[in-house]
């Protein structure tokens, strides 16, 4: 009852999720890992050196985590912090395209993935970016459920 009824909360402004993550699903082991319904983690893409948008290794590394261990995951909500969107909106469609594109297919690894979140911390992502997210059958909403 306690890891399928509840959401466990994964954000970390140091980038090391990933550490965090695993130092969790070690401690409750697999048997309790497949339980956990609902997630939530920091954003996975963030910018490169070549002024593109890719998978952070430590956000592809933490996805690949709710993949083996987190067979159990109905929902996963997203946090895309403000620096984030900021990067997002100032790259070019397509790199930004591409980031989505490369989590939606780590996300669809994750077969019991019923619904995917994404909560934007401060500011509204522009039409093409909100578009893009909703055509991967993500639902777009602010941190605090206050109305855009």
């Amino acid at each position: 009852m306690l890891y399928g009824a509840n959401e466990f909360c994964f954000l970390d402004k140091t980038r090391q999720q990933v550490s965090l993550l695993q130092s969790f699903l070690n401690c409750i082991g697999l048997e309790k890992a497949s339980l956990l319904a609902h997630l939530s983690i920091n954003s996975p893409i963030s910018e490169c050196q070549s002024q593109k948008l890719e998978l952070r290794e430590d956000g592809l590394r933490s996805l690949k985590l709710l993949q083996e261990r987190c067979t159990g995951l109905t929902t996963l909500n997203i946090l895309v912090s403000s620096k984030d969107l900021n990067v997002m909106l100032f790259m070019s469609p397509s790199s930004v395209q591409k980031a989505l594109l490369a989590v939606d297919t780590q996300l669809k690894a994750i077969p019991s993935l019923a619904k995917v979140i994404v909560r934007v911390s401060t500011g509204k992502p522009d039409r093409a970016l909100m578009v893009s997210m909703q055509n991967l059958e993500w639902v777009v909403l602010p941190m605090n459920n206050n109305q855009w």
